[in-house]
């Protein structure tokens, strides 16, 4: 039968019940405190998710990982291979020495994790724990300004259950720890913008400014997508060119503070690292004209895969789609709202419908959004219901079976139990959890002595996360790498998982490893 550990079933019953009181005091006005049960909730869960595998994701959660741990050494110098003994090539991102392939800024959150909890999943994955916990406060105060109380509730109740940005804390699906803090930082600069157009104090126009900079140090500029809608309000409301230009100082006092946040790394790499710099800004270029690694579609692919965001089912991007256009149409909503939202989200979809490289989590960002939207017709649709007991009763009934649905415990299951098999590994969840042990237990064999691993196939990330100062490569070194590496002074092991070549296994100077 699949299981979750013990550990992990209490974890999930106690959010559960958390999320389920909350429920209960929200619909008893007990507002203040039906958040703080909320927000506990989302902290356990995102908790629990963060201690599902005790092992790092393949693919790209190692790497994240792995440069995170090197930053820790010089905050500065991202890098992956910290000692590449052998020559790399710098245009390939799965093998070079300075690492550039993503923006720093959450690799840097990890690497602060990582300074207290250690090189550990967990100190990879706490900080999504806790940014989880604070989105869940931020979806509900953005429902709240966007519409009332109820839909802010019922939108922060969906995300906290919802399963697609807890596996991301898990670093089980696509682009794991960038994709979610990209979101977190994009929702908070609308989060922002929506406080400071109900207080314009210098504090909110400072933090939009400051949350989108950020975004962009996570994912690039689409982490300005605050200032397109903000724009497209200013030409809405001014209607002439000139009068866009004398009411535009707020938009240009926050944006140039986003630029002030993410500018300095993008001109301090340009002048350190030149040639991984261009590279990398030619490698972004090309997911807009290229299926990169295979990751294409065609234009139907936002609307057909958004069930893997929102929960299975094929009426699922019906259901949102019917959302939407109700918002587009409900009189109860201010025109700037509408635009505001409706631009976000739809922008978002054309753009990455557009670009040739297609990933699920691309549009990820305007998830919360999302959410929002479609709390906001479930609560217009149950409003339809006069009688205040049948309506609590409705109401409570219809909001947990859908962040049931939304958490899709049938799929945690199949994803986490023992006899998971990814669909992208041959290798099953057990077997992933012995690998990260017997890595482990190798470590106390090879830290710190000088040594080159070889033969770790796609483990040699892994490797070098959980060893200390060893370099690791996937390959069975030649006869003219093996002389390289002892010229330099370094000691070769090999690990012994198949058969190995003579000139291997006749050198007594290589150590060899049963693996």
């Amino acid at each position: 039968m699949q299981h979750l550990s013990a550990l992990s079933n209490t974890l999930l019953f106690f959010s559960f019940v958390l999320g389920v009181l909350a429920l209960c005091l929200f619909l008893l006005h007990k507002i203040k405190a039906s958040i703080f049960l909320l927000v506990a909730a989302s902290l356990l869960i995102g908790f629990l998710f963060a201690t599902l595998d005790p092992f790092l994701q393949l693919w790209d959660e190692q790497f994240h990982a792995l440069v995170s741990k090197n930053l820790l050494k010089h905050w500065w110098k991202p890098t992956l291979y910290e000692n590449p003994i052998l020559t790399y090539d710098y245009k390939r991102w799965g093998s070079n020495h300075i690492w550039l392939h993503k923006q720093p800024l959450f690799m840097w959150q990890m690497a602060l994790s990582e300074y207290f909890f250690g090189n550990t999943e967990i100190g990879v994955r706490f900080p999504d724990v806790v940014l989880h916990a604070l989105l869940t406060f931020i979806i509900f105060d953005l429902g709240r300004l966007i519409k009332n109380e109820r839909v802010g509730f019922l939108a922060a109740l969906f995300f906290t259950f919802l399963l697609f940005p807890l596996e991301l804390i898990s670093g089980n699906i696509g682009l794991d720890h960038n994709d979610f803090d990209f979101m977190f930082y994009i929702t908070a600069s609308f989060w922002a913008y929506f406080r400071y157009r109900e207080n314009e104090r210098i504090l909110w126009l400072t933090l939009i400014g400051l949350f989108a900079g950020c975004a962009v140090l996570i994912k690039w500029l689409p982490g300005l997508l605050v200032y397109l809608c903000w724009f497209t309000i200013y030409v809405y409301d001014q209607r002439t060119l000139k009068n866009i230009f004398i009411k535009s100082k707020p938009i240009v006092i926050s944006a140039l503070t986003a630029f002030i946040v993410f500018l300095p790394w993008q001109v301090y790499c340009y002048i350190n690292y030149p040639i991984e710099f261009k590279q990398e800004m030619l490698y972004n270029s090309l997911h807009i004209t290229t299926a990169l690694q295979g990751h294409g579609g065609d234009w139907t692919f936002y609307f057909t895969d958004i069930s893997k965001l929102y929960g299975e089912g094929d009426l699922v991007p019906y259901i949102l789609l019917i959302s939407f256009l109700f918002f587009v149409y409900d009189k109860k909503q201010s025109i700037h709202n509408k635009i505001i939202i409706t631009t976000a989200i739809s922008v978002i979809y054309l753009f990455f419908t557009i670009v040739q490289t297609k990933m699920t989590g691309f549009v990820a960002v305007v998830l919360p959004l999302v959410i929002i939207v479609f709390a906001n017709f479930i609560t217009e649709v149950l409003e339809l219901i006069k009688n205040k007991t049948i309506y609590k009763l409705v109401f409570s009934i219809v909001v947990l079976t859908i962040t049931f649905l939304f958490f899709d415990l049938n799929m945690v299951l199949k994803r986490h139990s023992l006899t998971y098999k990814p669909d992208n590994d041959k290798k099953g969840r057990l077997e992933n959890i012995v690998q990260t042990q017997k890595l482990k237990e190798l470590s106390d064999l090879i830290s710190n002595k000088n040594i080159v691993l070889f033969n770790c196939d796609n483990l040699y990330i892994k490797t070098m996360y959980y060893c200390e100062n060893v370099t690791a490569y996937g390959f069975v070194p030649s006869i003219v790498e093996c002389e390289t590496i002892k010229n330099k002074g370094y000691k070769i092991a090999v690990l012994r998982n198949k058969i190995l070549p003579d000139y291997i296994e006749n050198d007594k100077s290589i150590l060899k490893i049963n693996f």
